[in-house]
């Protein structure tokens, strides 16, 4: 069952930049639905299933990036759907050593 069963897609939005924003692992993976498959088309081999691998991805970007933040830039709602538009910034480490490039 997809998390949006529950939540309305902004609401996850939220939760998701709120989790984001708190370096919160558990909170950022419950935002995905367990069968959730995230594809990259120009990029095959990028491409996943499930929420174990959501939790290593976001698991490196966390400490890759310790002062990752995210906001929304833009966000609508209406008949057909809700959409939201996110920005990230943070600087780059070597999981908590400063990067040298």
């Amino acid at each position: 069952m997809s998390k949006l069963a529950d939540h309305n897609t902004l609401a996850v939005v939220d939760d998701m930049l709120r989790a984001t924003n708190a370096h919160d692992i558990d909170s950022l993976v419950a935002c995905f639905a367990d069968d959730y498959v995230s594809q990259w088309p120009q990029h095959p081999a990028r491409s996943f299933s499930g929420t174990e691998q959501v939790h290593r991805n976001w698991s490196q970007m966390f400490c890759a990036v310790p002062d990752l933040a995210a906001e929304v830039i833009t966000r609508s709602s209406g008949p057909s759907g809700s959409s939201a538009a996110t920005a990230s910034t943070g600087n780059r480490s070597c999981c908590g050593a400063p990067s040298s490039s």
